[in-house]
């Protein structure tokens, strides 16, 4: 996804020379930055989440609607509780 952000000048600059120091470029670096900062905050990543979102690797938030759809047609809704 695009998106516009609006930062200071300096900060902008620290972040490009830093990308390329690292030989990466602007949006790996900045991605990884906020995952980072996320995960630090206790916001979970793809490693933290349960059940089979733990093992089906990195899916679209679309795509983990379309499995748990599925799921609860063919099951019905299981309790996350007991899903573990």
């Amino acid at each position: 996804m695009k998106t516009t952000l609006e930062i200071p000048d300096d900060l902008f600059r620290q972040v490009k020379v830093t990308a390329a120091q690292r030989s990466q470029s602007m949006k790996a670096f900045v991605t990884e930055a906020i995952r980072r900062a996320l995960e630090e905050q206790g916001v979970p990543g793809q490693r933290e989440l349960q059940g089979w979102r733990s093992v089906s690797g990195r899916l679209t938030g679309e795509q983990v609607r379309d499995v748990d759809e599925t799921v609860d047609r063919q099951f019905g809704r299981i309790d996350p509780d007991e899903w573990k």
